[in-house]
């Protein structure tokens, strides 16, 4: 073919030169055109040698049934013309029997939409159209011995380079009609530059639709070889038909290189598609070869009559220029439908033949056949004619996956690999060859065969016929079975492994020659490059008996490996020396390359005798791709006596790494010319990751982490000084009690960490990350802040003074002269001296969120929070809520140094009034009560209003007790109007309303909450009096304490509770301070001169009120009451009357008359004694029950 060619390319040389550029019009006889269309009318002849160049201006030349007959057509730069046939019949015709039949100039195009253009030439180098331009065929037919002849050049220089080189691009489509001829489309390149390049854009075929069929053993597109003259092409095939007569045609002829893609469309000849260079990539589409060959027949030379195939690969002779690559994927069809039982019947046939000759050892072919359908068998070959000597092999690959196979695969090259995975194949598997066969996954309907001394690899795949070893050549090969394989029919000849079948014998298998291991030392020793070796058996009790030197590993990886753990565990026995690692990676010692090894699925269990679980070592002047470079997946690495994996110059990657119990800690990157990765894992060891090496908070820049990782220094004591070690972690509790986050460095005690801290002159914050004990009178420094996190409880006796935030708790004393803020619990005592402050969180949850907040303190000031939170000293506070069309609400509080949440809901406003500037308290009430259900009116109600509690028993049962407790737990007044409705006054504040029914004559248990009041004391019945009217409460929820004293301030608020709590101006002491408890109370009482004071503006309301105080303040509330005071009683018998001061005798007189006030023995009075709270609970009772009835 390609001297053929050569051939009708000078002939063409010699024509064109031959013939003139202008031709003389008269020698034409076609008709005129009309409107740039010239329609033949009868047919015409036009004689002699000279070409017939198209007219300017005409772009149809339609044939009408007619034949034109020309020495040759010219269509010339700057001619559109469009070849076509109006006819019924279809018969018109263009022909020449000279050497062209027509000549596409650079700058024309022809279209072929009818009609017949060939040439009638008996020389077989006869060319029908030459195109230098662009030729699309849209109906019609092409035919002749070369049909369409595409170049990118005219001819050739005498010294051989190219001449009239087309200024742009060649063209030729075929969307339809028919292109015939012995070479039925021609390629010709501009071939590959001086400087190595090729234009694979400069000659385009397109194959849309339309059939190419070849004669005479031809070629349906053919392009030429001849050492890469001709090189450079693109052909693209999206539909169409490309068929050859006979066993010895081809479809596709491509030995040079260009870029061929098939996408759709039928190629079918005795050799379908023959490939000796460049790229073909079929996605799509049918390649169907129609001959069988001789089962063990060698790759022939030759586009025609050459090896028989739907496609055919590889270099049979010297000339073919370039790589091969050949992808055939995406469902396409590669099929060969002879039908020969005798003979092969090969649908890909790659041959490896003198791929490592001088001329083709640096180029490489590479078959990959990935989702296809193949129908018929695939063969890697190599020489196999006896009196033949060649140099084959070479880099040579064929792989199948994910592919139908309905056929043979075979393996007949010397020594080369094939790999099959994850398909299906109906036939059979043989390797004859002294290379090997792989299969990974899917299924094989046939037999497994190894017929020399090669190897063959099943690993996961279904194998339904039987698998033998019978190697002819020297000994027998091996063949490995491995993984989830299995096999149904028979396994005969030796040296066949079944992993599945091994038992704790074998350690180990090479995955890549199927070769069985007792020992994974031996294994790991006899691996080559690029091998896994996977364990098949868990490995337990090695040791370091036999090894030499003190840091010699026990498995030495020096190689490029992948370690398949495969879920299996490595268990070290006892050690003699725990300078040995379990497993240590190195390079070789004459490598320039760094090795690559990958571990993955392994578990490795050491103890406290062992090294390192994994050490990756290399020199210190190792830098670069010389680092070893390690891949970690799935490994597990525990209790070793040393670390997990430590890393010196040398690159690890890791995930999912899970490391416990290692002594020393799970990864040291030892040195800055080592690299370290984590992807994902759980390493358990305090020492997680740590180096000496400190580059700062981000962190070092060989060391990559995930983001939750953080990266601290870590202090802790050393010998002679603290040693400082750079670590990266997961939980800087794992590393020790305190963290200085000024520093970023995590101290061993809270202790050295308040020590370093107070010895800077910097500020410093010092956090405690876990529960710790600090030593008694552990100082915080002016310029410290001491942080206790929530859930740490810090113990021991602390002198402050700095800041301490705590949001934990504090079990010691604290002295403090800084300041505390206090979101937490402190359960020792504080102690401030004049310098010192303690601050708590105060938060508001206020409905509706718009709400604004106003907080003022004791004396009146405003106070300033953060949104709705406020830090505020010890003391009470005054808080208003308000929000327009909502009523406000206010109350007080006490903040005591703890946080606290406050929640105030405001009501709606009815009526239309947007803000009544009033503020309104809400009244709760319970639900799902026992025996009975309360309701209350109205539920919002602003201070000093009348509430009406309506009791609802059920059939059977009685109110047993009712109870209304203010926001601070203290009981307010009810009084019983009738059997079910009860009324109270509202306080400034928020109530809670609670009952209980008791089935209807039960007796009612006592409800007194306090344990120190036994109901044998002559105090009890007035204890429950006070307690169930609402009039005194507990100190506590559970404590009366009746024999402590009572306030002046106390008395007076008890007599405001009972009068409903009404609101008056502000009285005058200056020692009442507005937003306390018995403000309002103590300013109603001066207003209506049921106290005095003690002067005019002093009160004393935090004062112990004695007995004549108490005698006076209830003879000026009975009298404001108008209650009757005329009674009086003679205090001559009591010896102490005299010390009677002069404005409470006659309170006196009147209180001991009533029997109020009585002695505390016979004969003494003791009017300037303390009233305790037992006394001042039966002075309550009585009054109430004698005076106030």
């Amino acid at each position: 073919m390609k001297k053929r060619l050569l051939s009708a390319f000078l002939s063409l040389c010699i024509v064109l030169t031959m013939m003139p550029a202008v031709f003389a019009a008269e020698a034409s006889t076609l008709p005129d055109a009309v409107d740039g269309v010239i329609q033949l009318t009868q047919s015409v002849t036009i004689t002699g040698n000279t070409a017939y160049s198209v007219p300017e201006g005409v772009t149809t030349l339609d044939l009408k049934g007619f034949t034109l007959t020309v020495p040759r057509l010219d269509i010339k730069a700057g001619t559109a013309l469009t070849i076509t046939d109006s006819s019924e019949n279809k018969t018109g015709k263009l022909t020449s029997s000279n050497g062209i039949s027509v000549v596409i100039w650079d700058g024309g195009s022809l279209t072929v939409a009818g009609g017949t253009i060939e040439n009638t030439s008996e020389d077989e180098n006869a060319i029908t159209v030459f195109n230098l331009d662009t030729i699309k065929v849209n109906g019609g037919t092409v035919k002749g011995a070369t049909a369409i002849y595409n170049t990118s050049f005219n001819g050739t220089n005498a010294d051989g380079t190219k001449k009239d080189i087309v200024e742009g691009n060649v063209y030729c489509t075929i969307d339809s009609g028919t292109v015939e001829g012995t070479w039925a489309i021609c390629a010709f390149g501009l071939g590959v530059q001086e400087d190595g390049s090729i234009d694979n854009e400069k000659v385009q075929i397109n194959i849309n639709g339309g059939t190419i069929s070849v004669l005479n053993d031809g070629q349906g597109i053919a392009t030429n070889a001849s050492s890469g003259i001709y090189a450079g092409f693109t052909i693209q095939m999206t539909d169409g038909m490309i068929s050859a007569e006979g066993a010895g045609g081809c479809g596709m002829y491509l030995p040079a290189v260009g870029k061929t893609t098939i996408s759709g469309g039928t190629i079918k000849a005795g050799q379908a598609i023959r490939i000796a260079a460049g790229e073909l990539d079929i996605t799509g589409g049918t390649i169907e070869g129609t001959a069988a060959m001789e089962a063990e027949s060698d790759l022939i030379s030759g586009g025609s009559g050459g090896t028989q195939g739907a496609v055919v690969v590889g270099k049979a002779s010297a000339g073919y220029v370039g790589d091969i690559k050949v992808t055939i994927s995406n469902g396409a069809t590669v099929k060969n439908s002879a039908s020969d039982n005798e003979k092969s019947t090969p649908a890909v046939v790659v041959s490896d033949k003198n791929m490592t000759t001088d001329t083709y050892k640096e180029n490489s072919i590479d078959v990959n056949i990935t989702g296809a359908n193949v129908q018929g068998d695939i063969i890697k070959v190599s020489n196999l004619t006896p009196e033949s000597t060649t140099q084959d092999g070479g880099a040579t690959t064929l792989t199948v996956s994910d592919s139908t196979v309905a056929g043979d695969i075979l393996n007949q090259s010397k020594d080369g690999d094939l790999a099959v995975s994850n398909s299906s194949v109906t036939g059979q598997v043989v390797n004859a060859s002294t290379g090997k066969l792989s299969v990974n996954g899917g299924d094989i309907t046939g037999n497994v065969e190894n017929q020399k001394n090669g190897s063959i690899i099943v690993a996961d795949t279904k194998v339904t016929g039987s698998v033998s070893n019978s190697g002819t050549e020297g000994s027998a090969g091996t063949v490995a079975i491995l993984g989830n394989a299995t096999v149904s029919g028979d396994k005969t000849g030796e040296g066949i492994f079944v992993e599945s079948e091994a038992d704790e014998s074998v350690a180990a298998v090479n995955v890549n020659t199927g070769i069985s291991y007792a020992a994974l030392g031996d294994a790991l020793s006899a691996a080559a490059d690029g091998d896994t070796i996977r364990l098949v058996s868990d490995i337990k009790g090695f040791t370091n008996e036999s090894l030499t030197a003190a840091s010699q590993p026990v498995f030495l990886i020096d190689k490029s490996i992948t370690i398949d753990g495969n879920g299996k565990t490595l268990t070290a026995g006892t050690f003699t020396d725990t300078q040995n690692p379990i497993i240590g990676i190195q390079n070789p010692s004459a490598s320039e390359n760094g090795v690559q090894v990958t571990i993955q699925n392994l578990t490795i269990s050491g103890n406290e005798t062992t090294g390192h679980g994994i050490n990756v070592w290399a020199a210190e002047s190792t830098t670069g791709d010389a680092r070893p470079n390690v891949i970690l997946n799935q490994v597990t690495v525990n209790n070793c006596g040393k670390t997990a994996l430590t890393l010196n110059n040398s690159v690890v990657e890791a995930t999912n790494l899970s490391t416990s119990g290692n002594v020393w800690g799970a990864v040291n990157v030892d040195d800055e010319n080592s690299m370290f990765t984590l992807n994902s894992g759980t390493l358990n060891e305090p020492n997680q990751i740590w180096t000496e090496i400190n580059t700062g908070s981000e962190g070092p820049g060989n060391i990559s982490l995930p983001a939750d990782w953080k990266y601290v220094l870590m202090n802790k004591p050393g010998e002679s000084e603290d040693d400082i070690k750079y670590h990266a972690t997961t939980d800087i509790t794992k590393l020790g009690e305190a963290y200085n986050e000024t520093a970023n460095t995590v101290f061993d005690t809270v202790d050295r960490a308040l020590e370093n801290a107070n010895a800077s002159q910097a500020k410093q914050t010092v956090t405690v990350i876990k529960s710790a004990e600090a030593a008694d009178n552990t100082t915080v420094g002016s310029n410290v802040t001491l942080v206790i996190n929530q859930d740490v409880t810090l113990g021991g006796n602390l002198a402050n003074e700095g800041t301490i935030e705590n949001k934990g708790t504090i079990t010691g004393d604290i002295t403090n002269s800084g300041s505390i803020k206090n979101n937490g619990t402190i359960t020792g005592e504080v102690t401030n001296d004049e310098t010192g402050t303690m601050l708590s969180t105060i938060t508001f949850n206020v409905t509706p969120s718009t709400a604004a907040i106003s907080v003022q303190d004791s004396s009146g000031n405003e106070v300033t929070g953060n949104g709705s939170s406020y830090e505020l000293n010890l003391g009470t506070y005054t808080y208003t809520v308000t929000a327009s069309g909502y009523y406000s609400e206010s109350d007080s509080f006490t903040v005591d140094g703890t946080t606290r949440t406050i929640d105030v809901q405001l009501r709606r406003v009815t009526g239309g009034t947007s803000n009544p500037g009033v503020s309104s308290y809400m009244i709760t009430v319970p639900s799902n009560i026992t025996g009975g259900s309360i309701s209350v009116k109205p539920t919002y109600a602003s201070k000093g209003s009348l509430i009406t509690i309506t009791v609802n028993p059920e059939e059977g049962y009685e109110l047993d007790t009712l109870t209304v407790l203010d926001k601070d737990s203290n009981k307010i007044n009810v009084k019983e109007e009738t059997a079910t409705k009860y009324t109270f006054t509202m306080p400034g504040s928020k109530v809670t309303v609670n009952a209980a029914f008791k089935q209807s004559g039960e007796p009612t248990p006592s409800d007194m909450p306090f344990t120190d009041v036994s109901s044998n004391e002559w105090y009890y019945d007035a204890v429950k009096y006070v307690y169930d009217n609402g009039m005194m409460n507990g100190i506590d929820s559970t404590t009366f304490s009746p024999n402590n004293t009572t306030t002046r301030g106390m008395i007076v608020t008890i007599l405001h509770r009972l009068e409903g709590e009404p609101s008056v101006a502000a009285a005058g002491f200056t020692d009442v301070a507005s937003g306390q408890w018995y403000t309002d109370a103590i300013a109603w009482a001066a207003a209506n001169d049921i106290v005095n004071g003690y002067s005019e503006t002093e009160f004393g309301p935090n004062d112990t009120i004695t007995r004549e105080q108490m005698a006076a303040i209830l003879y000026r509330y009975a009298s404001f009451k108008g209650y009757d005071v005329t009674a009086t009683a003679s205090l001559s018998d009591y010896t102490d009357a005299a010390l009677i001061s002069g404005y409470a005798t006659a309170a006196m007189q009147w209180a001991n008359a009533e029997g109020l006030i009585t002695g505390v023995t016979n004969t003494t009075l003791n009017p300037q004694g303390n009233a305790t709270r037992a006394e001042v609970a039966t002075i309550l009772m009585r009054f109430c029950e004698t005076i106030a009835k």
